[in-house]
This record gives C-alpha cells, sequence and structure tokens, in this order.
C-alpha cells in the first residue's frame, strides 16, 4: 500500500510446513536389537505460521530504509521422545516441541555523489518448549541454531573515477546453545583501474573472536 507517495507499507501472513525425512521415520541405531533410537513412524511434517508487516521510505530519498517486523509460529517441532520413560534408552523422533520466534530488520541507506552507505540490524528471539506430555529435555536447543542481534555496515566510495574502496563489517552476537561466541569480521578492498582492462587491487579480510568479558570474567576468579 502506497502511503503519502513517500513511503509502502505492507503486511503479509504465509503458511509452511517441511516434510518428514526418511531418516527421521526409519533409523535405527545400532542396525540390529537392542535399540537405542527407533524411527519416529507417527512422526509428521512440521508446521509454520509466518506473519510479518513491512515499512518502506521511497528509495529515491537520500536517506531511504525498510523495517519490518515478524512473528512465527511453530508447531509440531521434532523432538527427541524416551520409548519407554522414564527409562532414557532406548529415544525416537516426535513432535513433541511448539514456540514462536519474532524480531525485527532494519536497514538504512545513504547516498551522495560517490558515496554509498548501508547499515542493518536484525534481531530474532526463538522460544520453543515441550509440549505438554513430551520427554524432551532440549529446550529446543537442537533446532534453534541463530544468534539474537546482528549488524552490517557496508561502504562503497569512489575517490576519482579509477579509484574505489569497497568495505562491509559484520557483528553476530554469540548462540548461546551451540557455544559460538560473539564475533565480528571486516572485508575491505582498494581498487585502482587505470585502464578498463587493468585493475589493481589491495584486499583485506579478517575476523576476530570477542572475549573481553569471558577474559575479564577469569582475572576475577584467579583474584
Amino acid at each position: 500500500m502506497d502511503c503519502c507517495g513517500t513511503a509502502t507499507v505492507w503486511a503479509a501472513v504465509s503458511r509452511g510446513s517441511q516434510n518428514a525425512a526418511r531418516n527421521d521415520r526409519e533409523l535405527f541405531v545400532p542396525g540390529n536389537p537392542p535399540f537405542r533410537q527407533v524411527g519416529g513412524s507417527n512422526f509428521v511434517s512440521e508446521q509454520l505460521i509466518a506473519t510479518e508487516l513491512g515499512y518502506r521510505i521511497d528509495p529515491t530519498l537520500v536517506l531511504p530504509s525498510r523495517w519490518r517486523p515478524f512473528y512465527d509460529d511453530y508447531n509440531d517441532i521434532r523432538s527427541v521422545e524416551q520409548v519407554n520413560p522414564p527409562a532414557g534408552s532406548p529415544t525416537t523422533v516426535g513432535n513433541g516441541q511448539q514456540g514462536e520466534s519474532y524480531g525485527a530488520e532494519l536497514t538504512v541507506d545513504y547516498r551522495v555523489t560517490m558515496v554509498a552507505l548501508r547499515a542493518g540490524y536484525t534481531e530474532i528471539q526463538i522460544q520453543l518448549r515441550a509440549k505438554p506430555g513430551s520427554t524432551d529435555t532440549s529446550n529446543g536447543g537442537n533446532e534453534s541454531h541463530d544468534p539474537n542481534h546482528q549488524f552490517s555496515f557496508a561502504l562503497v566510495a569512489g575517490f576519482t573515477l579509477a579509484l574505489c574502496l569497497y568495505a562491509d563489517f559484520r557483528y553476530v552476537s554469540r548462540i548461546t546453545n551451540q557455544s559460538v561466541p560473539e564475533y565480528c569480521e571486516l572485508d575491505a578492498r582498494l581498487a585502482w583501474q587505470p585502464t578498463p582492462k587493468l585493475e589493481i587491487s589491495i584486499v583485506v579480510r579478517t575476523s576476530c573472536t570477542i572475549t573481553i568479558r569471558n577474559l575479564a570474567l577469569r582475572g576475577r576468579a584467579r583474584k
């Protein structure tokens, strides 16, 4: 929907499903009894209902931007169930989890002569839990592998018609249930093209893991 001639608003609701894989229904470990894991013959497709709202300022402006909040509802999510509770073995694959995710994406562009900037931020929160009667104890840890926060910044600058700088910075927050620390990456390239058939460039690619908080905690523990 066009709003005031300079902005666009949209909304969407969609439904999706992920079909059951063969190894979810037919995998037995080990190959001969007694089994530690038995096939989930009753495993069905996982279900998703996704909703989103979007707002975009006219991209012809000097500072266009886009904002997209979203909310997703999950049901019949894959779980690991005890066949004979409270015995921990054997286990089978079931649909014993449900939950939701929500968040927003924001992107801002800035363009002037010979310079283009883009900054983006994404936040997502995922909450998965066992259904009543489920024996799964992972709390969605085996299904949720996404960072809660991501930030990116991109730059394209033309100093002259022959000399350009390209830079891309990205920050990703830690993934707690996967023990993946937060980190940042920077890619940059300075290119000089003296002739249409010749380009000389300097490329820098680097990444670092942010561990300052952990080091501070260890320092206090030693005291």
